[in-house]
């Protein structure tokens, strides 16, 4: 049986993921489909727009969700799992996607931000 506040709450579960498709469709858009316009900077300006921005506002700060992520890897691989093993891992995911579509933007940009993201993850654990 679904309760009111379930239902409610899948409603704002939706919302919130169709305004964050919506807030990556724009970053996105400004993405040029023209391969030489594809650039280093690109890639970085909006790997650097994204995490800095939207998702930083949908998901709260990275350490932290990263963190989350370690948390709920660690009962189903057997180890303990740091924020910057998720950072790492994220990062994998976007290389092996990229054997096979070394074309697709959206996977370049996204694994230059999970490689911010990590560095930046990675000092913090260090000098704690």
């Amino acid at each position: 049986m679904t309760t009111d506040d379930e239902i409610q709450n899948d409603v704002l579960g939706e919302q919130i993921d169709l305004d964050c498709i919506e807030a990556g469709t724009m970053v996105f858009s400004q993405v040029p489909d023209h391969p030489d316009k594809f650039t280093r900077e690109t890639v970085l300006t909006t790997a650097e727009q994204l995490i800095n921005g939207d998702r930083a506002k949908d998901y709260g700060d990275a350490s932290e969700n990263f963190q989350r992520i370690a948390n709920l890897w660690k009962p189903i691989l057997g180890v303990e799992v740091t924020a910057t093993d998720v950072a790492l891992c994220l990062t994998q995911l976007k290389v092996a996607r990229l054997i096979t579509s070394p074309a697709h933007k959206d996977s370049w940009v996204d694994a230059a931000g999970y490689i911010a993201l990590g560095g930046e993850i990675a000092n913090k654990e260090q000098s704690k």
